[in-house]
């Protein structure tokens, strides 16, 4: 087993344990911010183990790249935005490489049971992630203008100019245009960003008073 091996293996577990913790059960808590850093770093670390590579400072720099390839794994994939990635990367990095230490130490030791058995304990994180609620946000903008004239340019509108700002420029979505399929409730109105559309069939179509909609997929 090559070091790059090692590194591929390492960042694809990150890979589907974020996909497994962010998609399938949807909590992204203990688990995926603790949990996902910490058994790379530790598988890392026992993958060092099968090719002999003894040296801690080897292992540490190999449980470094493997977090940056997982970090370029979900970026190229679409799982995960840049920015999310860079908030992240202070946390997720220290853990990995306390989590490949620690397991390194163990396995110096000749402790190799204990290694697995602590690796095999990590996925138990998810049982530690609270539930989170549910919280309403509203938010109120007046805007001075008669309602039929508003109401015009909350169904759709034209094509916006595109921001000039860096933050835009580096990839967070911004809106383009609206466009509006149909008349009243069942409609459906797509807003589409620059990173895709946004599908929003209409649920309550009460004309320049209340527009509800349901967001049914997005980008």
């Amino acid at each position: 087993m090559s070091p790059i091996l090692i590194v591929a293996l390492a960042s694809l577990v990150g890979v589907v344990w974020t996909i497994v913790s962010g998609y399938l059960v949807a909590i992204y808590g203990v688990a995926l911010f603790v949990g996902a850093p910490l058994a790379e770093g530790a598988l890392c670390a026992l993958l060092c183990r099968t090719l002999r590579i003894t040296a801690k400072r080897d292992v540490l720099w190999l449980t470094t790249w493997s977090i940056l390839a997982t970090g370029l794994l979900l970026l190229v994939g679409h799982l995960e935005g840049a920015i999310c990635l860079v908030m992240a990367l202070p946390l997720a990095m220290p853990l990995a490489l306390f989590g490949a230490w620690l397991t390194h130490r163990i396995l110096v030791r000749g402790q190799s049971q204990r290694a697995l058995g602590t690796l095999a304990l990590v996925p138990f994180l998810f049982a530690g992630s609270p539930e989170v609620g549910l919280h309403a946000v509203e938010s109120h903008v007046e805007i001075a203008a008669p309602p039929a004239a508003v109401w015009r340019n909350v169904i759709e509108f034209p094509d916006l100019p595109a921001p000039r700002e860096v933050i835009f420029k580096a990839g967070l979505a911004y809106p383009e245009r609206a466009r509006i399929v149909g008349h009243g409730a069942g409609a459906i109105r797509y807003c589409e960003f620059s990173t895709g559309p946004f599908v929003e069939p209409i649920q309550v179509w009460d004309e320049a008073r209340l527009l509800r909609f349901t967001v049914t997929s997005n980008p």
